[in-house]
């Protein structure tokens, strides 16, 4: 199904771009999309699939990239469709990584990939987090680290709960370009 999607692309540069993406990530997608969906093979693939055929509308703006830049691309567009997937389908969000004896369908290498680039962005954010000022540090550490909901954030920060969600978003953003200004250490 996909390759009759891809068809519809008019260059063959393009068309063979994306055939060597979604052969390079289809797995990986997989993989990235059980942690929102949980163990359901059938889901997780067609989640993959789907964000795969979204991918094609942005096939000009991926070429551009480079690989660690697409893979983050592929990341948001992953974890977004996921979401919408698990809120169309009344689905449980896992929002953990799910253990590798519960993946049947997923390589034992992406397990292990997800394992160190958590524990590194992770070390990232507690080398960085005090250069943030201190309303988004209080932000994410709110959210992330205490766990509390957007209501709690707004309750606590006095910003509107409509709001909290950008203003947490912005405050990652932050904190990303931090770490990727100085680097993982």
């Amino acid at each position: 199904m996909f390759l009759f999607t891809v068809d519809f692309l008019e260059k063959k540069e393009d068309k063979e771009f994306i055939a060597d993406l979604y052969d390079k990530y289809i797995e990986w997608l997989r993989f990235r999309a059980s942690k929102t969906i949980g163990n359901d093979a059938d889901a997780c693939a067609d989640v993959a699939h789907d964000c795969m055929v979204n991918m094609i509308k942005h096939v000009d703006k991926l070429k551009t990239l480079p690989e660690n830049k697409q893979r983050a691309y592929l990341a948001v567009a992953i974890d977004n469709t996921a979401l919408n997937y698990a809120v169309k389908h009344s689905k449980i969000c896992v929002t953990k990584t799910p253990e590798a004896a519960d993946l049947e369908f997923v390589a034992d290498s992406h397990v292990l990939e997800s394992e160190v680039e958590k524990r590194l962005n992770l070390e990232a954010v507690i080398n960085n987090i005090d250069l943030l000022p201190k309303r988004d540090k209080d932000l994410i550490v709110l959210k992330y680290e205490l766990e509390m909901s957007d209501e709690q954030i707004g309750e606590i920060l006095g910003i509107k709960t409509n709001n909290v969600r950008m203003t947490l978003r912005r405050s990652v953003q932050k904190l990303a370009k931090l770490i990727n200004k100085k680097g993982v250490k």
